[in-house]
């Protein structure tokens, strides 16, 4: 039905036209009644006449009416005109993200901030049962005001499902919004570019099909490029099913933890890839890659450190001499050696107990975070046969980790198969003796930390925590606090057995690492002005004093006994 300005639908008066898709006609419409305009959207004449598929519609958009959250387009009501049928929906002003896309790759800070938001609003819904199915940058609006609302969410499912022959409702998910024009139920429905390849198999989906749309999105957000194209819809599908993403056209800086959480969003096996979005909140986060360094400025500790191919940094000598007696005044020339010579991005790294052994976790590749082990006399490194996970402590005769569906497990040096600990953990460190580990986990809406496990020594139901790493003596556990979750400005807390916060910094941004120097002074690296990374020391007093300061990104993975410190550090284009 075309509606032409100035005409009427129901209680609206047609301002304008939207523009016009697979899952109906859109037009600026007038409310006299608020006096406001609305968008009017004309669902298409298939679906409009058929009574059984209109049922469901109109239950799922009560649904969609109660998810009321800030990123997601508003459902006002349905509207009926004659035979014709309508949804009034919230009037979302602002380009695409689509626009925004063609106009070049999006800076990545504001990349991130997008897909956070698209991250809180799939979460919400999410967590009601809705999932959205043709999620595209089409489908998301920029607002002026610098919001992001996503559009279209969750009418793909009720108007596709259709009625077998025995009365069982069932739903053809191989169609798409964009792809509907002369098809019939059971053919390929979203839209091509964006589908997860269960969903262009016509299998079906549930929530990680959005999940893959998101990984989708945020790559071509960076890269200002399609990641599946082709000439024709069967080309483009054909891409989705066999080709891999090309990680080399993101851009430089991009940090490790978002490579990480696209690798994970991009995996093909559905469950392999992320399990809910809402732990993207935690990979959204800037991370820290690893080209590191080669000279270093005597004069105070301020470093300067040109380029060159490294993974891991080996700080000691002088500086650890001096960093061990607590003074920073005119320490001599630090040194430093590189421990492998491996590109990638390291996520976290430790030293054996017998100090000439580093054991690491890096991403490769694009492909899911790998553990790795490599001596200090040695520019090479040498893969576990273990799964691909995040490092999470070296217990005696053991590796502890986390593997990429979040459970945490540990492992024989030797040979041996893992053992499973716990499921759904989001941080990890297992105490150097192995009697006891800190979690942070999601319980009830919140995240905690817990230490000894189900024992909880902090909790927030809005912020975020990490990084925690347990004290030499397994007393006490330092962590970062975020006072908004995904939010990368938060500050160190140390907490006891019992829960009580025993030592807390100020505000820092970026943190990037922490570790325990003495039973009583804990180390974190974090961004305190401009483009500079300090290492810092917290005491148990609460006494915060500068180690070591560089420019680029430092992360700061461990210390050993005699004060060497194990560095990552990224500066220059990632290869």
């Amino acid at each position: 039905m075309k509606l032409e300005n100035g005409s009427s639908f129901g209680a609206y008066r047609v301002v304008g036209v939207l523009g016009a898709g697979g899952m109906g006609e859109v037009y600026r419409a007038h409310d006299p009644k608020l006096r406001r305009d609305v968008a009017l959207k004309i669902l298409p004449e298939l679906f409009a006449r058929d009574e059984e598929r209109m049922k469901r519609f109109e239950r799922e958009a009560h649904v969609l009416a109660s998810l009321n959250h800030p990123n997601i387009e508003a459902i006002y009501g349905l509207e009926e005109s004659g035979d014709e049928r309508a949804l009034v929906l919230e009037l979302v002003e602002g380009p695409t993200l689509a626009e925004r896309i063609a106009q070049g790759p999006i800076p990545l800070e504001e990349s991130l901030a997008i897909a956070r938001q698209m991250v809180d609003a799939l979460d919400t819904a999410h967590e009601k049962g809705i999932v959205h199915r043709d999620l595209k940058p089409g489908n998301v609006k920029l607002t002026p005001e610098g919001n992001v609302k996503i559009l279209d969410f969750g009418l793909a499912k009720p108007l596709l499902e259709t009625t077998s022959s025995s009365g069982d409702v069932v739903s053809s998910l191989s169609q798409s919004p964009t792809m509907m024009k002369g098809t019939q139920a059971g053919v390929i429905l979203g839209t091509a570019g964006y589908m997860s390849p269960e969903q262009a198999r016509g299998k079906q989906v549930d929530k990680r099909a959005d999940l893959w749309a998101l990984g989708v999105i945020i790559y071509e957000m960076l890269t200002g490029a399609r990641l599946f194209d082709g000439e024709t819809i069967s080309d483009t599908l054909a891409a989705v099913l066999t080709r891999d993403p090309d990680w080399s056209r993101l851009p430089t800086g991009t940090p490790a933890s978002t490579r990480r959480l696209l690798a994970r969003l991009l995996e093909r096996d559905p469950k392999k890839r992320l399990r809910d979005v809402g732990d993207a909140r935690f990979d959204l986060e800037p991370g820290v890659s690893s080209d590191v360094v080669q000279t270093m400025e005597p004069k105070g500790t301020r470093l300067r450190w040109p380029l060159f191919g490294l993974v891991v940094v080996l700080l000691s000598s002088a500086l650890a001499y001096q960093l061990g007696r607590h003074t920073v005044n005119e320490p001599s020339t630090p040194s430093f050696r590189p421990l492998t010579f491996r590109r990638g991005t390291v996520d976290t790294a430790r030293f054996a107990p017998d100090g000439g052994t580093v054991f690491y976790s890096a991403a490769w590749d694009g492909r899911a975070s790998a553990l790795f082990s490599t001596r200090l006399e040695s520019p090479e490194s040498s893969a576990l046969d273990l799964p691909s996970g995040w490092l999470a402590g070296i217990i005696p005769g053991e590796l502890a980790f986390l593997s990429v569906n979040r459970t945490l497990a540990r492992a024989p040096l030797g040979s041996g198969a893992p053992r499973e600990v716990l499921t759904d953990v989001r941080w990890a460190d297992w105490s150097a003796d192995g009697s006891s580990f800190a979690v942070v986990r999601p319980v009830a809406g919140s995240l905690r930390l817990e230490f000894p496990v189900a024992t909880v020594v902090f909790e927030t139901a809005a912020g975020g925590i990490s990084f925690p790493r347990i004290s030499p003596s397994g007393e006490r556990v330092a962590f970062v606090e975020a006072p908004i979750a995904g939010y990368v400005r938060g500050r160190v807390r140390v907490a006891g057995r019992d829960g009580s916060v025993v030592a807390s910094s100020k505000e820092y941004n970026d943190f990037s690492g922490l570790s325990w120097r003495s039973d009583r002074e804990v180390w974190f690296s974090a961004q305190e002005t401009g483009k500079e990374f300090v290492v810092f020391a917290l005491s148990l007093s609460g006494e915060v004093r500068e180690v070591l300061r560089a420019p680029g990104s430092l992360a700061l993975h461990d210390i050993s006994p005699e004060g060497r410190l194990l560095v990552s550090q990224f500066k220059g284009r990632f290869e």
